[in-house]
């Protein structure tokens, strides 16, 4: 006999409650949902293994450690892209030592060591040594960028081979050299500033031979340039081996001379010479 209860608006047939399914919840009626409850137990146990999924990657998410950013802050930071043809836009930050002006007044070689060391001090890539360089050429240097081409004005070793071009010492050592075996001390010109040029000079009138053969060569155009003949022996005389030896004994033999100017009187053996000055040589 059928039952029907409209108030809890439930409806038996053949006097038997549908069965429930214990995993599911879901009737499980014989006659009514025997072709889609297959289906739906299916359904719902992929709802659950994802849920499972989710949460197990969201513990992972939250507890895996924040990544530390670089101590070094990097220069050019690209933000924002405005299209697949458009040039990225870069962010500049203030380096920790900026570099100086560079307007072709010194030798490109020793404004490039400069560089280079603050370059490196400020942990720069090429392409940002590329545009703090061009960015700090004035004068006769800052043209150099109109001679280079657009598309290279932005590469670092394009820039060094233009200002070495102009700038550089390679190309111009017979000048170098000239000058140097012209070289002669000014009158108001200390000794140890000639011999700071002539040491400049001799490195950019050889600049592939030895730090030895360098020094050798400073030391002979430093005695050359003296304008006192009889300082010029005396030094020869006391064999210095270095540059500097030859201005400390350039200086001594100064100071002497200046004393004799100034009237004072002195005594010297028949066999002096400066390599003994200080022993043969007396009020």
């Amino acid at each position: 006999m059928d039952k029907r209860d409209y108030s809890d608006k439930e409806i038996y047939f053949g006097g038997a409650r549908p069965k429930v399914s214990m995993d599911t919840g879901i009737g499980l009626s014989s006659t009514v949902l025997s072709s889609s409850t297959p289906r739906m137990i299916e359904t719902q146990r992929e709802i659950q293994r994802l849920t499972k999924e989710y949460e197990t990657l969201q513990e992972e998410i939250s507890s895996a450690p924040t990544p530390r950013r670089s101590p070094i802050p990097s220069v050019f930071q690209p933000f924002g892209n405005q299209g697949s043809h458009s040039s990225k836009r870069m962010k500049i930050e203030k380096p920790v030592v900026p570099p100086s002006k560079y307007d072709g007044s010194v030798p490109w070689e020793d404004y490039k060591i400069q560089f280079e060391m603050i370059s490196e001090l400020n942990c720069w890539t090429d392409n940002q040594k590329a545009m703090f360089l061009a960015t700090s050429l004035s004068g006769n240097a800052q043209s150099v960028l109109a001679d280079i081409d657009p598309i290279k004005r932005k590469d670092y070793q394009s820039i060094c081979s233009a200002l070495t071009s102009r700038f550089g010492t390679e190309n111009r050592t017979e000048l170098f050299r000239v000058q140097l075996k012209n070289i002669r001390k000014r009158r108001d010109q200390e000794l140890p500033e000639l011999a700071q040029h002539i040491k400049r000079l001799s490195r950019k009138a050889y600049p592939k031979a030895q730090l030895e053969l360098q020094e050798m060569l400073s030391r002979d155009h430093f005695i050359d340039a003296l304008d006192d003949a009889d300082t010029r022996l005396r030094i020869h005389q006391a064999h210095p081996k270095t540059l500097d030896d030859a201005v400390k004994l350039a200086v001594e033999l100064e100071a002497f001379i200046l004393r004799i100017n100034k009237g004072q009187t002195f005594k010297c053996s028949k066999f002096c010479y400066f390599g003994k000055f200080r022993s043969v040589w007396s009020n």
